[in-house]
């Protein structure tokens, strides 16, 4: 589940365009460890869901940004699907335990 969790935020903030690594840590500090990010960037990359473009910073620095395939915009809504099918589900639950039924 937390592959899946990961991906589906990965993408969510890639979506945006032009978004690197570096920016994802950022956006994703106390979410997702860089040790998380860099992982599943590469994976995602090799699946067809990103297409990365190297780009030099203002600093020099060469980086690679991403931004989401046809492939991957199709990923993203299909884990939202899920996502919003299992946050009805757990809605569900909870309202159940909290009123016993």
């Amino acid at each position: 589940m937390k592959k899946g969790l990961v991906d589906l935020i990965v993408l969510s903030v890639v979506s945006r365009g032009g978004v690197s690594g570096v920016d994802l840590v950022f956006a994703l500090d106390g979410v997702f460890t860089a040790g998380t990010i860099y992982p599943a960037l590469a994976r995602m990359e090799r699946a067809g869901f990103l297409e990365a473009t190297k780009r030099t910073a203002d600093t020099g620095r060469t980086r690679k940004e991403y931004d989401l395939s046809s492939l991957g915009q199709r990923e993203l809504e299909s884990l939202f699907d899920v996502w919003d099918s299992l946050s009805q589900a757990v809605r569900k639950f909870r309202t159940e335990a909290h009123h016993g039924a």
